[in-house]
């Protein structure tokens, strides 16, 4: 280990905090530091770590250092961190070192969410540095942790962030869906309330919610793209996994919403005064960018794109007689003035109720990995995903095409989808692709054009489903069916002709 090297890269990601502390935790797992340093790097860690935080990457170094217990200097002064540590620092090297079945040292509603995000955060880290085993063991521990509370009541409680931002409704959908169709728990299914960025949205949950915690119930089901949910006929099954299996419900049964006549009528309106009439085909895009939630603007940034880059695709949608209303606020860079594209975010129309109807109304939906871009799924409308990174959480569905963004390696050259779906398929953040020195390229025009073209041909005027020729994407889905990923995705076959066929 160059120590130089290493003090010039914490100071140029100062304003990465998770970077740094994750570097540092690389080069514990990795075994190249010396005990000195190791020492220094678990104060800067652990000092400086937040409360969850900081159980978050006791677990984590636990696990890496093969049960290590930290030097008490590290555990600071908060109090909280103090009273806590010696009943989950016994726990962890329980649980997770000595492989013993033990119960995490809660027993009421609070404490277990702090077990689940504590958990979560552990996994996360374990990803990063490429602790591919060491995550596996937190994912299934977590997963039957969670599972042991769950059961313990007559009812399961879903937290109110699933009803909080927008993309949050669809996980929370999925959920109620999978659960109605015998397919998760038989237990009652319930959704706290709570602050909602779409009050209109709202509405589709009303016979699910609650106002307060069931009296006798101790556990509330948290937010977690990660965890591994146990389904019915008793195989564990990721979020997205359960998105996937939602969405085919929903393209091919009956949609999980719909609109009533009164909404409809109004967003015709809406749209009427806007230049489209009520029965032209509409199209719907939405590309992620930083401003909606600054609190993980930077670590989320590789899940971002730019709205001019689909320009061309836009034009191509416009060429067959499409609209295309582009989704989103007004934080966002506007879109360059164009024939056929309508900036939705900054007119008047611009509204909770009126994204959902745009959501449930448009012939199909263009979207980069974004809350707004899962919510048409939910009314059985097909979905193109663009610039998609996280190759663990892809959606596959009959209904679902992405284009992935392409991962390059620190020479700029493309990493292969083996290796990709095999070591780096968990990328969602920043750091997990600066830790090995990876970047990404977003989508070519010619890719975006591609896509939607395949989109707009393979949409069934009777129907409105996406129907794909039989075999379209088999060659794809079998380099992700052979991998640890264990995916089919629906993959463009003229972006695999470009950029991985043959390699």
């Amino acid at each position: 280990m160059n120590i130089d090297n290493l003090k010039r890269s914490i100071i140029l990601n100062l304003s990465d905090m998770r970077y740094v502390k994750r570097h540092l935790l690389s080069l514990v797992f990795e075994s190249k530091c010396t005990h000195a340093h190791e020492e220094r790097f678990l104060k800067y860690i652990f000092r400086l770590a937040h409360f969850v935080e900081f159980f978050e990457y006791l677990i984590a170094y636990a696990m890496l250092s093969g049960g290590r217990r930290l030097d008490p200097a590290l555990i600071g002064r908060s109090p909280r961190v103090q009273g806590l540590y010696p009943l989950f620092a016994e726990w962890i090297e329980r649980y997770f070192v000595n492989g013993e079945a033990t119960r995490p040292p809660v027993n009421e509603t609070q404490g277990m969410a702090f077990v689940s995000m504590m958990l979560d955060g552990a996994e996360a880290h374990l990803l990063s540095v490429r602790a591919l085993a060491e995550a596996e063991k937190v994912s299934t521990a977590r997963a039957m942790i969670d599972r042991l509370f769950q059961t313990q009541g007559d009812a399961w409680i879903l937290s109110s962030n699933f009803v909080s931002n927008i993309g949050h409704f669809v996980y929370g959908a999925t959920l109620l869906e999978l659960q109605g169709r015998g397919r998760l728990t038989r237990q009652t299914m319930r959704v706290l309330t709570g602050t909602s960025r779409n009050t209109f949205m709202l509405q589709a949950f009303q016979p699910h919610l609650l106002a307060e915690m069931p009296a006798g119930v101790q556990y509330a089901e948290m937010i977690s793209a990660r965890k591994r949910h146990r389904m019915a006929d008793g195989r564990w099954a990721t979020m997205s996994e359960l998105v996937s299996e939602a969405a085919t419900a929903w393209a091919t049964v009956r949609p999980f919403a719909g609109v009533d006549p009164e909404t409809q009528s109004r967003g015709d309106a809406a749209l009427a005064e806007l230049g489209v009439p009520p029965d032209a085909p509409i199209v719907t895009l939405h590309v992620r960018e930083a401003g909606y939630n600054d609190n993980i603007a930077e670590a989320m940034s590789l899940r971002d794109a730019r709205i001019a880059d689909y320009r061309d695709a836009i034009a191509a949608l416009v060429g067959t007689g499409i609209q295309v209303v582009r989704l989103g606020d007004r934080s966002m860079t506007r879109a360059e003035s164009q024939d056929g594209l309508i900036d939705y975010p900054f007119t008047d129309a611009k509204s909770d109720w009126m994204d959902i109807y745009l959501a449930a109304r448009c012939r199909f939906h263009i979207g980069t990995s974004s809350g707004m871009s899962f919510v048409p799924l939910m009314f059985g409308r097909p979905v193109l995903f663009t610039n998609w990174i996280t190759l663990a959480h892809i959606v596959c569905s009959p209904s679902v095409v992405t284009v992935p963004k392409l991962l390059l390696d620190q020479q700029g050259g493309l990493v292969p989808l083996a290796e990709y779906c095999g070591r780096h398929g968990h990328i969602l953040e920043r750091s997990d692709a600066a830790l090995h020195g990876l970047s990404f390229q977003d989508n070519t025009s010619e890719d975006l054009v591609d896509a939607v073209q395949l989109m707009d041909r393979h949409i069934d005027p009777a129907t409105g489903r996406l129907s794909a020729p039989a075999g379209m994407f088999g060659g794809q889905q079998a380099v992700f069916a052979a991998s640890p990923l264990k995916t089919r995705p629906q993959i463009p076959p003229g972006f695999w002709r470009r950029h991985y066929a043959g390699r």
